[in-house]
C-alpha cells in the first residue's frame, strides 16, 4: 500500500453482521443436503463441476461453477469463493462472514485447490470491490434458492433446514432467498471507513 492510500475497511449494518454468519452456515449445510439428495445431486444438476480433494489433503470436495460473464463460484464444506473479472475474488470461511479479498478472480477449474489465502480488504478500492463481490454472491445464492424451489417438492428445503441444529438456524427455509437478497441490498449501502 502506498503512502497516499489510507487504510480502509467495510462496515456492514449490525443486522447483517448478526445474520450473515448463521445464514452462510445454514446455506453450506443445505448445499451439503443438495449434494447428498437421494434423487440426484442438485449442485451437479445446476451445472457445478465436482473437484475431488486428493486423499492426502483430507478436505471436502470443491464444487465450481463458471458463469458466462467470467465470474466463478466455488463451494467447499468450509466456505465459499466468488470472483469476477476486473474485481478480483473473495473467500468467506464457514463460521463467520469476513470476506478475504484476493486479486485473483478465478481458481483452477480442472483440479481441486484449497481456498485462496486472501486478506481483509484494506484500501477504499479493495473495499468497494469486496462489496460488489459480496452483493453479487448474495444475489446469486438467492437466485439458487429460488431455483431449488422450482426443482424440488415444496417441503424439500424445509426438511434440509429442519435437519440442521435448531440453535444454529438463521431463518426458516422459506425465507432463505429473501434473506440473501436483503444481504445483497445491504452491501449496496454498506459504509467504507478510512
Amino acid at each position: 500500500m502506498s503512502s497516499l492510500e489510507r487504510r480502509a475497511h467495510v462496515s456492514l449494518p449490525a443486522t447483517v453482521r448478526s445474520l450473515a454468519p448463521k445464514l452462510l452456515d445454514q446455506q453450506l449445510w443445505c448445499w451439503g443436503c443438495d449434494i447428498r439428495r437421494a434423487e440426484g445431486n442438485l449442485l451437479s444438476a445446476y451445472g457445478f463441476v465436482k473437484l475431488k480433494a486428493p486423499e492426502e489433503v483430507r478436505l471436502s470436495s470443491a464444487y465450481t461453477l463458471c458463469f458466462t460473464d467470467g465470474a466463478q463460484v466455488t463451494l467447499w464444506a468450509f466456505g465459499v469463493f466468488y470472483g469476477a473479472p476486473e474485481q478480483g475474488g473473495i473467500f468467506i470461511k464457514r463460521g463467520g462472514f469476513e470476506a478475504r479479498y484476493t486479486p485473483a478472480h478465478r481458481l483452477p477449474i480442472t483440479a481441486w485447490c484449497a481456498a485462496p489465502e486472501g486478506k481483509p480488504p484494506d484500501t477504499v478500492q479493495k473495499c468497494a470491490q469486496t462489496l460488489k463481490l459480496l452483493r453479487a454472491l448474495s444475489a446469486w445464492i438467492a437466485d439458487y434458492e429460488a431455483w431449488i424451489a422450482t426443482q424440488t417438492p415444496p417441503d424439500y428445503r424445509e426438511a434440509c433446514v429442519a435437519a440442521w441444529f435448531a440453535h444454529k438456524r438463521a431463518v426458516p427455509s422459506a425465507a432463505m432467498a429473501s434473506a440473501w437478497r436483503t444481504i445483497a441490498e445491504s452491501c449496496r449501502h454498506a459504509v467504507i471507513l478510512s
